[in-house]
């Protein structure tokens, strides 16, 4: 895996970068495909202006995915009443039954206290339950109500629905090509090799 990181980061530049998405408009422009214009015409306004200050890759993933999340967390209140980091609560609950706040918080990564507050408010709207862990009373197991499935599948449905508007500039092939890439780049920066590389610098 390591002799194919960098090939990984560049090609994922390639996707991301204002220079690719213009090469892409400017081959769709010769096409007579009439369903071909209109995102002619989203990528060549999508490169008249540059939408990154910096070119790191790190930094251009968590501007996208922090102007994502920002812009749809208003619908998935309106449509669910939680926002974005209540329903991966839930949706981890939901998915590992009798699962603990400790594993919810390591999962998530977010701070005790927030994922504390976070599953409060999923008690009070009655999307999940807590209970004593029967072989240890320090430890509460949390499980879904059926209304908490049924506001997963509603968010599920809205979030497939926003993630079309999202990837809309990309074809098909583009959006498979970027799906598999940070699937593998999610792995690597998961492993115990990628840490022992970090270690050593």
């Amino acid at each position: 895996m390591t002799g194919t990181c960098e090939h990984l980061l560049l090609q994922l530049e390639i996707i991301l970068s204002r220079k690719y998405l213009l090469s892409q408009s400017s081959c769709c422009e010769t096409d007579p495909n009439p369903l071909c214009l209109p995102r002619t015409r989203e990528r060549h306004a999508m490169t008249l202006e540059k939408p990154f200050k910096n070119d790191r890759l790190t930094y251009r993933l968590n501007v996208i995915a922090d102007q994502a999340i920002s812009a749809n967390e208003a619908i998935f209140v309106r449509e669910t009443g939680c926002n974005i980091r209540e329903l991966r609560v839930l949706r981890l609950i939901d998915d590992s039954p009798g699962t603990s706040f400790a594993e919810i918080a390591r999962i998530t990564g977010f701070e005790r206290s927030l994922t504390s507050r976070i599953i409060q408010n999923l008690i009070a709207a009655g999307l999940i339950l807590r209970e004593n862990s029967a072989t240890d009373a320090r430890v509460f197991q949390l499980s879904t109500t059926e209304k908490g499935r049924e506001t997963r599948r509603v968010g599920r449905a809205l979030s497939d629905r926003l993630e079309g508007v999202l990837t809309r500039p990309l074809s098909d092939t583009e959006l498979e090509t970027l799906n598999q890439l940070l699937w593998r780049l999610g792995k690597w920066v998961g492993s115990a090799e990628y840490q022992e590389l970090l270690a050593q610098e």
